[in-house]
């Protein structure tokens, strides 16, 4: 693998656009100068044809470049005969395009390697683009007049070479694309032109290639994170950094982490502004075509090129050197290497407290004055990337509750199909528990809202270097609050709250279940956001013993889940009915784990009078406290089945058109009980009028 360096002596701007001007000091006049150049070469062959016509002694024929046309001929007629007459203006315009003048063309030809021959056929081609007549009459010396064009043999006679010599297979003029073939008609030579944008960079301005337009962006250089190694990269890479060095710079981290920030920092760094390439968008079959003209921009105009997108792992075509600052950035777990490079890997740890609060005060210059509160939600719940916190202070929040509804929104739509929004209108008010599970759940909520700052100490991340995930396991029977607490617990910590789709999930099909999984947690792991897994005793499951393929890998997927859940430092509740069906593994990871029980007397009597005011309003059934007690007393209920039995009733009384009445509760309250098998105790009738 070839490289060239990038740097050149002609200076650049990080912009990139469809014409961004590149400050120089050559102007025009280069391209008058080549013109000039060429056409004295022009008449000066045609001075030696017009010579062998007139000659009368000479059996010329139709085929200027049979005898006596001889290019040793020529070279005795331009050194001895009329010829020299000419080598005086040629010499003179030459000698100051070896000058100041002429450095572009040096700097092209030494950065792609052109040879002389090379050289001279592209500024012909380069000429012909400003002066068509050209053209024309490079076809004339050919005794071609249909087709105005710039051939191989006349640019061979022309400048003495052999005529093969810049066009072939290996010819870099060729390889780069700096001239391309033209078709032409059976039998004609070989015409060529030059790439449409060479001529305004010999000019002076760097034009983008209309192709790359929607690929390729500018990354302007920002203020890195305290915390990020760039001095560190850049004096490694640098001291890569050279022709025939094929090293690239890798930068690991999640989406929106501040990769390009980090590799842009670097660049400055060595001095170099950054373009960014989005390989997502570039297709198979036109990769090779792309990568060619974004190395040749920007070699051209010196810049490093940092490769994003889900295609970074795309080989590379072995064939073109590059420009030496090549970076690349990759998720965790994706290969990013190419044969014939060496990569220098650098990872995007997650921002620390710190450096979060300094990243918002940046971001948002008014968030010193939001609430403690506040900006402690911002800093220590949110996992948000420093992409999306500079996204939101873009959007100039005016205070800390709309920036909290920002960051909620950021990672919203992570999860995509494998899970499902839940709205958290409950407080601690709306569960009815026992003293000591609502303490146990409130001790959980505490430790969530403060487990960033506390595993920011070395001494506790040092003892537990996995792990440092929050995960509980409610268990109970139906209907005793489980998923009400995850949503109270999501509201208090202002979070939003995903139930996960086990039907998604879970795939009858080899490995596709580990697949879903994987890709669940590490789309978790970016995201403001709970976890629910409600039924998890169909996800957490016993590992049973081997007695088909089937079980081996259902036995795999959850010690995959273990793995995962284990590396997730996240919130994740864990929501069963059958606690006795969950995998003992399980258990030993949780920290928390916590048994709803069935509603005793007191507490159903409470939940009675609660619900029937919220849903029937205040009404006579509502007053009526002594039937609410003797149905809290003698009916056995859960939550659930108490707001289900007040809301039949509620559509019965609407139905008749009259206020709730107890003959409404007890029909509603019977349909219920039918559901189990039950059937309502006489006496509990006769304490309803």
């Amino acid at each position: 693998m070839n490289s060239a360096s990038a740097s050149t002596s002609q200076p650049t701007q990080p912009e990139v656009q469809p014409e961004a001007a590149v400050p120089s000091a050559f102007g025009e006049s280069l391209a008058r100068m080549i013109q000039q150049r060429i056409w004295l070469r022009v008449r000066r062959r045609r001075a030696w044809i017009e010579g062998l016509r007139n000659d009368e002694s000479t059996p010329f024929s139709a085929g200027f470049f049979e005898d006596p046309d001889d290019p040793a001929l020529e070279r005795r007629w331009q050194e001895e005969g009329e010829g020299r007459f000419w080598e005086e203006p040629i010499r003179r315009l030459e000698d100051q395009l070896a000058g100041p003048m002429g450095q572009p063309l040096r700097v092209l030809g030494q950065t792609f390697g052109l040879s002389r021959a090379e050289l001279d056929l592209l500024e012909a081609c380069v000429v012909q683009q400003v002066d068509p007549a050209l053209g024309a009459a490079l076809a004339l010396l050919h005794g071609q007049t249909q087709s105005a064009c710039v051939s191989g043999p006349v640019v061979a006679r022309l400048f003495g070479h052999r005529s093969n010599s810049f066009w072939h297979p290996l010819a870099n003029v060729r390889r780069w694309k700096l001239v391309r073939a033209r078709e032409v008609a059976p039998g004609e030579p070989a015409a060529f032109e030059a790439d449409p944008l060479l001529m305004p960079w010999l000019e002076g301005t760097l034009v983008l290639d209309p192709s790359l337009a929607s690929l390729v962006r500018s990354v302007p250089a920002r203020p890195a994170l305290p915390g990020w190694p760039v001095e560190e990269a850049a004096r490694r890479f640098g001291q890569g950094g050279k022709p025939g060095k094929a090293q690239r710079l890798v930068v690991i981290g999640p989406p929106s982490s501040g990769r390009a920030t980090f590799a842009a920092a670097v660049a400055a760094r060595l001095g170099l502004p950054c373009v960014a390439v989005e390989t997502g968008r570039i297709p198979d079959q036109e990769w090779d075509d792309l990568f060619l003209k974004v190395q040749r921009f920007a070699i051209l105009g010196g810049f490093a090129v940092i490769w994003t997108g889900p295609n970074t792992g795309r080989p590379w075509p072995r064939h073109l050197m590059t420009s030496w600052a090549q970076m690349i950035t990759a998720e965790p777990g994706v290969e990013v290497a190419v044969p014939g490079w060496t990569d220098l890997r650098f990872v995007i740890e997650p921002p620390t407290l710190a450096e979060k609060e300094a990243l918002w005060e940046r971001c948002c210059p008014g968030f010193g004055d939001w609430a403690e509160a506040e900006r402690n939600a911002l800093t220590r719940r949110y996992q948000l990337s420093v992409g999306q916190t500079a996204a939101i202070g873009q959007l100039q929040p005016e205070n800390g509750a709309r920036a909290i509804e920002l960051a909620r929104e950021a990672t919203r739509t992570e999860v995509g199909t494998l899970g499902q929004f839940l709205d958290c209108p409950f407080t601690w008010e709306d569960l009815v528990l026992p003293e000591s599970l609502l303490g146990s759940l409130q001790d959980l909520t505490y430790e969530a809202a403060l487990r960033a700052e506390f595993w920011e100490q070395p001494g506790v991340r040092r003892l537990f270097p996995r792990g440092r995930g929050l995960t509980a396991l409610f268990s109970g029977t139906p209907g005793t609050g489980k998923t009400m607490a995850a949503q109270v617990i999501a509201a208090e910590l202002r979070m939003d709250l995903f139930r996960i789709d086990l039907a998604r999930v879970v795939s009858k099909y080899i490995g596709e279940t580990a697949k879903h999984l994987s890709e669940l947690f590490s789309r978790a792991s970016r995201m403001s956001a709970i976890l629910l897994f409600d039924e998890a005793d169909a996800l957490f499951s016993k590992r049973t013993a081997v007695k088909d393929s089937h079980d081996r890998y259902a036995n795999a997927d959850t010690s995959h889940l273990l793995q995962l859940l284990e590396e997730f430092q996240g919130l994740a509740l864990l929501a069963t009915n059958k606690r006795a069906n969950i995998d003992p593994a399980f258990h030993r990871r949780l920290r928390y784990v916590y048994e709803f029980p069935k509603p005793g007397p007191a507490e159903r009597i409470t939940l009675w009078r609660r619900l029937a005011g919220a849903i029937h309003g205040d009404t006579a059934l509502v007053s009526d406290a002594r039937a609410l007690e003797v149905l809290g007393r003698e009916v056995d209920l859960s939550p659930a089945q108490i707001k289900h039995t007040l809301l039949a009733s509620a559509f019965i009384a609407r139905r008749r058109g009259t206020a709730v009445e107890a003959a409404d509760v007890l029909k509603a309250l019977e349909r219920e009980l039918s559901k189990e098998g039950r059937a309502l105790d006489a006496h509990v009738r006769l304490a309803f009028p």
